[in-house]
């Protein structure tokens, strides 16, 4: 009895998303014909996704990616590996690696530079530290750097090797700067991000002297670190930049200006600003596959998310099921930092089990729903179910990293989602 309370397979008065007859069993072992055949899903299962591991299973059998996740992104992207290794995708392929699956929404990289594969100084500027000229001696220059780029994991997308150089070793004690092409075009926050390294300390913000602008001096390391600061800039046009103080010599590459709370992963640049589009990720065919294993009687699953930071200006979505946002189930990560199940079901209500977010970490979220509550634990640790009317709603449409209108993206990498339904 003590595993059915825990369990957010069964849900307080609704039915359980298993037989009886077959109940849950640990994780690992499979329900299959075959006993002696370990599997990584759980009994139960009839979808699981396991990005971080690239393995994906239907209905108790392995099936590609395609069979399980339908991804539109008409852009590249990046995203990193486990290892912080970064690595490139084409449009419309899903941003997946050891980490997980990453889900971003729609950036605009406004830097104007070639900001991954350097030719020349095009749309950099070299002044000092208020705009003038350069002193005598200090330069700013394209160079190979092909080996530090290597052990820092950047060499896959920065495939020239090369880098840009300021060097303000031989100034008489004058902080000069490299300014990028492009503006913020807005007093929006921005963020601010570029890989640096080198000897001595430097600065990365925007033109302008408020503590909001940017990141104040900070040390530079012998190897590339990605340094990310939020500000808003003082002006629509006032540009970012990066600062040498007197004596430094600073290497930097994939610098970014970015409007929003956080740095997505790099968006490479050209010689104008670059976006990377929002990802559109469904499940095809999900109206089939949710009524042949009885969602409108029940579903349960988990979802292992790798959250990296608290406090977001706006909603995060890891699922959405559904046919509207008026009629849907989804689960998400609310400003207030919860997790909340919901039942949305126009004219009737709105109801929903929350969980508070203690720490940025990698969570599992388990969840279940009946046709009259919603059943929600994080890492074990479970609320009270809630009661909810107006049933099920049409199974119509299921998002993956969004809301049902592939608005609301994650924003980070999700690990794992596992479905299991009534009549599993």
């Amino acid at each position: 009895m003590s595993y059915i309370l825990r369990s957010a397979g069964f849900p307080s008065g609704g039915s359980p998303s298993w037989p009886l007859s077959r109940p849950p069993s640990w994780r690992g072992f499979s329900p299959a014909a075959d006993a002696s055949v370990a599997m990584w899903w759980q009994p139960g299962d009839v979808l699981a996704l396991d990005f971080g591991n690239n393995r994906y299973m239907h209905d108790g059998a392995t099936v590609s990616l395609a069979a399980v996740l339908s991804a539109s992104r008409t852009s590249p992207a990046t995203w990193f590996t486990a290892a912080g290794v970064l690595q490139s995708f084409g449009p419309n392929v899903p941003a997946i690696t050891d980490r997980g699956l990453y889900v971003g929404g729609q950036r605009v990289n406004k830097c104007t530079n070639d900001n991954a594969n350097p030719v020349d100084l095009t749309n950099l500027t070299l002044t000092n530290s208020t705009g003038g000229a350069p002193e005598p001696g200090v330069t700013l220059t394209v160079v190979d750097d092909a080996g530090e780029l290597a052990a820092a994991g950047l060499s896959g997308v920065c495939t020239s090797g090369k880098v840009y150089k300021l060097d303000n070793s031989t100034s008489g004690g004058t902080s000069h700067r490299a300014t990028f092409g492009g503006t913020p075009g807005n007093t929006n926050l921005h963020a601010l991000s570029c890989y640096m390294r080198g000897s001595g300390s430097a600065q990365l913000r925007f033109q302008g002297s408020t503590s909001s602008t940017g990141m104040g001096t900070q040390p530079l390391t012998s190897g590339y670190q990605r340094w990310v600061a939020t500000g808003v800039p003082n002006a629509t046009t006032f540009p970012m930049y990066v600062l040498a103080l007197p004596g430094s010599v600073v290497y930097f590459i994939l610098n970014q200006l970015e409007e929003g709370s956080f740095a997505s992963p790099p968006i490479v640049t050209a010689g104008s600003a670059a976006t990377r589009l929002a990802d559109s990720l469904t499940i095809p065919d999900f109206a089939a596959k949710a009524a042949a294993f009885g969602f409108e009687d029940g579903f349960a699953g988990e979802a292992v998310i790798d959250l990296t930071r608290l406090g977001d200006p706006s909603t995060r979505h890891i699922w959405a099921f559904g046919s509207s946002g008026n009629d849907v189930i989804d689960l998400y990560i609310v400003t207030a930092n919860e997790f909340r199940l919901r039942r949305n079901k126009s004219g009737v209500g709105s109801w929903s089990a929350a969980y508070a977010i203690a720490e940025a970490a990698i969570h599992e979220v388990a969840f279940s729903v009946s046709p009259t509550a919603l059943s929600l634990s994080v890492n074990g640790a479970a609320v009270a179910p809630v009661a909810h009317s107006g049933g099920m709603p049409a199974f119509d449409l299921a998002f993956v990293g969004s809301n049902i209108t592939g608005a609301n993206a994650l924003g980070g990498p999700l690990r794992e989602l596992r479905l299991r339904g009534s009549a599993a």
